[in-house]
């Protein structure tokens, strides 16, 4: 038997909660709501608009094009609804039977993620830039009668990313930037493990005859599929990152401009434990199967980068009321070919994960309707960055398409609020997941995901 694999599903867990979160999104595990102006385009000029200080985060050279201090804040609002359908089987050994239980329940959520940002003017040359915002904010709660429970029961991941950044003009058309960025991760996330199947699989092989112990039904196991007999495992870690952006901005005419955008990938050592709860009567022959499989604590280190990522924009002022702008984004997910786990008492894990690289389009364009508000429009289109063979509970996603709507109310010469929405179509995966030797448990079934995004956001310039 290969009860050994018990173990790396339960670390791997760690990462699909701390590099994925259940916020189901085809941009990896990045979230893109970091600003209601941006949301209201889809996020289709990021690197070139450069109209607000949000430019600190999406290009630093743009800064060089404000000559206010300026602050934009804002909040945003991710309705995530997951539908899932199908079931699970499991083995006594001799005949596959079903998991008993529910779809899930209501595993929606609704997250709110903030930002800041602030750009101020240090010469006529020279503008200091500053972001602080939430680029991975996720939550999901499975019923615990759940059929994939042995797979994902709940989840909370939160990130925080602050960056100062520079822009400095070289000539009167172009411009440069240069930040450096902090980031921190924290994540919690639970799962339960199969210990009847375990037991029965011990069984069938002959294994328990061998070390003269008692029948699963003697030890006190329930029948393979109930919940009765199931332990759990709730993994936690955090780390903080450091990394860099660089941008360039090249300037045709007032109206007309072209971006840049670099941000590096970063380097996580992610400090986790994972806490292991079984029954009293599991304890005789599950450690046997697999050491992890007892109540204890376990540390461990997880190796993960976030990727970098290039982002190249466009901008064109149509005329006074109108302008239009584009942007294509290459994120570099083939990084995650092979995840490595570290346990603090056993050899290194290696998992294949065959990630592949990513493009994301967008169009979006603005029509100045007053002298007090503007509308704007967009459309995205990005890449899944998981393979068909690798789909799984927890990443059930393929390229997904968006259309924004947004809006920007001017009160006064200083102060202006932007509102924007944006609906992803809804995406629908089959998943085939686990085996009888490393789950003790088979998933096979639809998820349906539908997300809507809306933010609103102030800005205020001295």
């Amino acid at each position: 038997m290969r009860l050994v694999c018990i173990r790396v599903s339960a670390w791997l867990c760690v990462f699909w909660l701390l590099a994925g979160p259940i916020y189901v999104s085809a941009h990896g595990y990045q979230v893109d709501e970091q600003s209601a102006r941006r949301l209201g385009d889809s996020f289709s000029g990021g690197a070139a608009e450069a109209r607000d200080a949000s430019t600190a985060y999406y290009n630093p050279a743009g800064l060089i094009r404000l000559k206010q201090t300026e602050y934009v804040t804002g909040i945003s609002l991710i309705n995530t609804q997951t539908d899932f359908e199908g079931g699970a089987v499991t083995t006594d050994g001799l005949a596959v039977l079903p998991v008993q239980g529910n779809d899930g329940g209501d595993p929606d959520s609704n997250i709110v993620i903030p930002h800041l940002y602030v750009a101020r003017p240090l010469t006529e040359n020279t503008v200091f830039g500053f972001s602080l915002n939430v680029p991975y904010a996720t939550g999901t709660d499975y019923d615990r009668d759940f059929v994939g429970r042995y797979f994902a029961t709940e989840s909370e991941l939160f990130g925080v990313h602050i960056n100062t950044s520079v822009g400095v003009a070289v000539t009167e058309r172009f411009s440069m930037g240069i930040g450096l960025s902090l980031q921190y991760l924290d994540g919690s996330l639970g799962n339960d493990v199969n210990s009847a199947g375990i037991c029965a699989l011990a069984e069938a092989s002959g294994a328990l005859a061998a070390l003269g112990l008692p029948s699963c039904a003697q030890q006190g196991f329930d029948t393979p599929g109930t919940s009765t007999d199931d332990g759990s495992v709730l993994v936690e870690g955090d780390d903080v990152g450091f990394g860099v952006t660089f941008g360039l901005l090249y300037q045709f005419n007032e109206g007309s401009r072209v971006g840049f955008n670099y941000r590096s990938d970063i380097e996580h050592n992610l400090d986790g434990e994972a806490e292991f709860r079984f029954p009293a009567h599991t304890q005789l022959v599950l450690p046997l199967a697999d050491p992890n499989l007892r109540d204890r604590t376990v540390d461990g280190l997880l190796e993960l980068v976030t990727p970098e990522a290039l982002s190249l924009s466009g901008f064109h002022q149509v005329n006074g009321n109108w302008s239009i702008q584009g942007d294509v984004t290459w994120t570099r997910w083939s990084r995650f070919q092979t995840l490595t786990i570290e346990p603090q008492d056993g050899p290194h894990i290696v998992q294949p994960q065959l990630w592949d690289d990513t493009l994301r389009f967008a169009l979006g364009t603005e029509v100045r309707v007053s002298e007090a508000m503007s509308l704007r429009a967009g459309a995205a289109r990005d890449e899944s960055p998981i393979p068909d063979e690798t789909l799984n509970l927890n990443f059930p996603f393929e390229d997904y398409r968006a259309f924004s709507v947004g809006m920007t109310y001017r009160f006064s010469d200083t102060l202006a609020m932007d509102v924007g929405l944006q609906h992803t179509l809804g995406m629908e995966v089959d998943i085939t997941q686990g085996t009888f030797e490393s789950d003790a448990a088979i998933l096979t079934g639809t998820v349906e995901t539908d997300i809507t995004s809306f933010a609103i956001g102030f800005n205020l310039r001295r």
